[in-house]
């Protein structure tokens, strides 16, 4: 198991505790964003074959498909040129997946 970023304690928010370094308060679900994006981008269609694309995924991953305050939708939009229109949970889906519907 990797280790991702340090105990979040309050003590750390406040200025000259962390020295050098990322720092982020949601540093370790960045990474599991970004992870989880790189598994999906060689599955979606390519730039401008599609306009509207609907998603369906794990329930518990879908926090993991929008992302940072919706960056992983915006990443998916800018890679296809498509708008997503929504992302629908599946509990038929193991985890990893993810289908799309293309419109």
């Amino acid at each position: 198991m990797i280790r991702i970023g340090v105990l979040n304690a309050p003590s750390l928010a406040r200025k000259g505790e962390v020295v050098a370094g990322p720092w982020h308060d949601s540093f370790g679900y960045l990474v599991r964003c970004g992870i989880y994006a790189g598994r999906i981008e060689p599955r979606l269609p390519g730039y401008g074959r599609t306009k509207e694309l609907r998603l369906r995924v794990p329930p518990k991953e879908i926090s993991l498909v929008r992302g940072y305050r919706n960056a992983g939708v915006r990443r998916i939009e800018e890679k296809t040129g498509a708008r997503v229109i929504e992302i629908r949970p599946d509990p038929s889906l193991p985890a990893g997946e993810i289908e799309m519907e293309q419109s």
